[in-house]
């Protein structure tokens, strides 16, 4: 049970999106420039950590040639239109608005001359610009759909993200009292908490949990 009773309780954004990656940032600061009111949520201490590791550190951020014969889905269509709204130019012309240095290798994919940081430090930017904030260490603890909310469509509640040493500790120590709770509500709710390929990275099942519990398959 929630350690939070009362609607007042909660902060209250438009925009609450689960998972601080490639994504998520980028969803974030779309979302932020369109006037907004957008709050991103990690567990992790760091945003960003495939995309450190990605490219053999150097981050292999998008290709010259996108196009939708490179895609397979259930809707050969959906392709066609998300490509024609945002081609690969729009990210490329914003790298180069930053004055990252880039190179290309075979078959049109392209790195950071220098690192993967480059494209990490400016998708931040890019959101602290659009007034986005990054909340990180934030264990997610439930995620609801509210029943007739006036402002608000989903209610989440988090905790601290413990460090595994914190984990030890509590564990060895004999007060073990419940984290403190913190309650969050939104219009719109968006999980970009990608998939599990690298749990060593801390990646977890939280968003197919969801997916699940929202009646996607």
């Amino acid at each position: 049970m929630s350690n939070l009773r009362n609607a007042s309780q909660y902060t209250h954004y438009d925009v609450i999106i689960i998972g601080a990656g490639a994504s998520g940032l980028y969803c974030a600061l779309t979302a932020g420039r369109r006037g907004r009111r957008v709050l991103v949520l990690d567990h992790a201490n760091k945003a960003g950590k495939k995309i450190l590791m990605s490219g053999g550190g150097r981050c292999n951020f998008t290709n010259y040639y996108v196009e939708p014969e490179h895609f397979i889905g259930a809707n050969q269509h959906f392709c066609k239109s998300a490509l024609s709204r945002y081609p690969s130019w729009e990210f490329i012309g914003m790298v180069a608005a930053h004055k990252i240095p880039y190179h290309e290798r075979e078959h049109g994919q392209l790195f950071c001359d220098d690192s993967a940081q480059d494209i990490l430090t400016m998708l931040l930017a890019e959101c602290t610009a659009a007034g986005v904030q990054v909340k990180l260490n934030a264990q997610i603890d439930s995620v609801q759909a509210i029943e007739n909310g006036k402002n608000a469509k989903f209610e989440l509640l988090t905790s601290k993200q413990l460090s595994k040493k914190e984990k030890q500790e509590r564990k060895e120590s004999a007060n073990q009292t419940k984290l403190p709770q913190t309650g969050y509500r939104c219009e719109s709710l968006v999980v970009a908490t990608g998939g599990l390929s690298i749990p060593t990275m801390g990646a977890s099942g939280l968003g197919y949990e969801l997916a699940q519990q929202f009646g996607h398959t």
